[in-house]
């Protein structure tokens, strides 16, 4: 792994930490169905679009999203499909209030997020 480039870091804009009330939920798709609530599962993936970073850490953050749509009982077909309509549709290039690294207003794959977990801004150097 290449090691941070420091004039990039220092350009990164500055960004609130994450709060779940930012979250919009689903975005277009419904929060629930009969097997139950899968908000929360919204709601993380969510939080790691709104840092952003690499294009491996997106292709995990969605990975995970299918995987807690599952656990929260979603049959895996309909899984599947919020699966893709997020690969497709959360791609930075569409720059949506929903696509990836949104927090910042970037769009676009970064090897580092906007702001560490745990950082509640990311400081000047």
């Amino acid at each position: 792994m290449n090691e941070p480039n420091i004039g990039e870091v220092m350009r990164l804009r500055r960004i609130q930490r994450w709060r779940d009330s930012m979250s919009d939920g689903c975005s277009s798709a419904p929060d629930h169905g009969w097997w139950g609530n899968h908000r929360w599962a919204c709601v993380a993936h969510d939080r790691e679009y709104y840092y952003g970073g690499s294009a491996r850490r997106r292709r995990r953050a969605d990975q995970t999203f299918r995987d807690n749509l599952r656990a929260a009982g979603m049959p895996g077909v309909i899984a599947w499909i919020y699966y893709l309509a997020v690969r497709a549709f959360g791609h930075p290039r569409f720059k949506r209030p929903y696509s990836w690294a949104f927090g910042a207003a970037r769009y676009r794959y970064d090897e580092y997020p906007a702001s560490p977990p745990g950082a509640d801004l990311l400081r000047s150097w």
